[in-house]
């Protein structure tokens, strides 16, 4: 008996403080958060979001905190647009209370849209202070057009050099009257800016446009001209911005395409036969400007311009049949040098031409100066308008980029007397018939403008020499022998330009031994073949090659037995 109300007690005792966790833990799942309905807003109407929350339980809780989490596209007025989280403090939340708390939203980019926005109350309930509980709930917000249209009108068809108008519309389409307003243009580096009927406020690319009211609306016209290649496409951007407590926020952001149409007087530049070419350190270079009237006009007194620039041009052997200046780079071309210049007819064409050298060394200087460019830039003109073409002359551009290629260079020396090396040679010298001497032989090699891949360096050990197997390099990989073929070979992964042109040399060391014959009494031994080098350019995709002479016992860079004779001794 005296055990049965034991367990009975142990029971009462468990089932009540079941209950009490259940009464006092309730709280948790009777806390309810739920948005306010919300219909379609435009892209920079603002607009207010309320969210209820409710305490269902039977006992309060305490410190509540109100987080609204906003995705990209929407955010608080009056705060950066880069605040994505705000918090609000709400304190306690008594029994059976109904709250709401609402947050002044605006939409700034993606129109015909649906944005999720979140919701998190944290709490913390009366019995454990400290245990913090959260309830979240979600709302996809519909995005429609924008509040304020804005529209381009660009020409369809523009030459280059003439004269073009842009129409920009603007018209407020929501109920909500907006107070300050300004739009921006970025424009593309080919658009000459010449006049605007409405003043612009600053840079000739920004405008206050004022108070927008309700059904509001706006028309102003840019005037200017390009001048680029022809077939080529620009990209004009407008941004239209309303300030709402300080902060700029988006209206409306628009684009549109110009692209410039074929000329009435065509140009096109061609360097040795290719538009493609990539050129070498010390070449001779042939460009080659041709030029065409696409017009039915006849166009007189043509003069044509070509700019060049690129640190790896050598002008002072330039030729043309044009004037040059020296102190801009640009050779010129006009019916005084070129009497052809004087009258193209409809369809009729011609060329002019430069002769310029690449310099024979890269002048570098930094760890930077790589992938060096040849630029020109190729003008044509005519102060004959054909009709309908709206422009002040005819004008027309083109432009040529050709890449250099990189070069890697390799150095094969050989030492007797190398302590330097830390790798000691024995042996008489001059060599001795069957008598064997050990060399070290040097490879240096030295990166100049690009970055490469793939680095191979190999050369072929000659008849009575072998490989000792002492090697030494200042990068990671070293020379390898191959008993088969008897080639060695030092292979690199990968190799920054400018290295071993600037700073610490890219070196490798290996030890070869050599025996004389009989039948080489009287002459030098060669006991190293020709070294050959080759790497791919990362820049042009190019494979590039070079190769330093064999190696013999004359050992022309050791100065410790330059004065000693170098040929087999008997």
């Amino acid at each position: 008996m005296k055990g049965f109300l034991i367990a009975l007690g142990v029971v009462v005792i468990g089932a009540a403080l079941a209950a009490g966790y259940f009464f006092w833990s309730r709280p948790a799942a009777d806390i309810t958060l739920e948005f306010s309905p919300v219909s379609q807003v435009l892209v920079g109407q603002p607009f207010k979001l309320e969210v209820g929350f409710t305490n269902g339980s039977e006992r309060a809780v305490s410190n509540g905190r109100l987080a609204f989490v906003l995705p990209p596209g929407i955010s608080f007025l009056g705060k950066s647009q880069d605040l994505r989280i705000l918090e609000i403090p709400v304190g306690d939340l008594g029994p059976g209370s109904l709250n709401k708390q609402a947050v002044d939203l605006v939409a700034v980019a993606d129109p015909q849209s649906v944005k999720h926005i979140e919701a998190k109350l944290t709490y913390a309930s009366a019995s454990n202070g400290r245990a913090q509980i959260e309830t979240r709930a979600g709302f996809d917000l519909s995005v429609g057009q924008p509040a304020v249209n804005l529209t381009f009108k660009v020409p369809q068809k523009v030459f280059s050099g003439s004269n073009l108008e842009i129409e920009i519309t603007y018209e407020n389409n929501s109920e909500y009257a907006f107070d300050k307003t300004n739009l921006k243009l970025e424009y593309p580096p080919v658009f000459q800016f010449q006049k605007s009927s409405l003043a612009p406020s600053k840079s000739n690319n920004s405008w206050a446009l004022g108070a927008l009211p309700r059904g509001g609306r706006g028309t102003f016209t840019i005037t200017g001209s390009v001048i680029g290649p022809e077939e080529s496409t620009f990209r004009f951007l407008g941004t239209l911005t309303a300030d709402f407590s300080g902060q700029q926020y988006a209206l409306n952001t628009q684009e549109t395409d110009l692209t410039i149409s074929t000329a009435p007087v065509s140009i096109a530049i061609e360097v040795n036969r290719a538009r493609d070419y990539v050129a070498r350190a010390g070449e001779s270079l042939n460009y080659v400007i041709t030029y065409k009237n696409n017009s039915a006009t006849t166009l007189d007194n043509l003069t044509i311009s070509a700019a060049f620039s690129g640190e790896m041009f050598d002008f002072a052997k330039a030729n043309s049949g044009g004037a040059f200046n020296s102190v801009t780079n640009t050779f010129f071309w006009n019916t005084a040098n070129t009497p052809a210049l004087a009258s193209l007819p409809p369809g009729g064409s011609g060329s002019v031409g430069v002769f310029v050298d690449t310099k024979a060394a890269f002048p570098i200087r930094r760890l930077s100066d790589k992938n060096y460019v040849l630029k020109v830039r190729a003008q044509i003109e005519s102060p004959t308008v054909p009709e309908a073409t709206g422009a002040v002359k005819t004008i027309s551009v083109s432009g040529l980029e050709t890449k250099i290629s990189g070069a890697v260079t390799i150095k094969s020396m050989g030492y007797f007397r190398d302590a330097a090396s830390g790798i000691l040679n024995i042996g008489p010298y001059p060599p001795v018939v069957n008598h064997p001497t050990q060399y070290t032989i040097h490879w240096i090699i030295a990166n100049y403008s690009t970055d490469v891949s793939g680095v191979r360096v190999s050369a072929f050990i000659q008849g009575n020499t072998k490989f000792t197997g002492k090697v030494k390099s200042t990068v990671g990989t070293s020379p390898k022998y191959d008993l088969t073929s008897g080639e060695v070979s030092w292979e690199i992964a990968n190799l920054p330009a400018t290295k071993g042109v600037l700073g610490g040399p890219v070196e490798a060391i290996f030890q070869v031994e050599n025996i004389p014959a009989i039948n080489e009494v009287g002459r030098e031994v060669t006991f190293l073949s020709e070294t050959r080098i080759e790497a791919s350019d990362n820049f042009t995709n190019l494979k590039l090659t070079g190769s330093a002479d064999e190696v013999s016992s004359r050992l022309p860079d050791d100065q410790t037995v330059a004065n000693l004779k170098h040929n087999v001794q008997p």
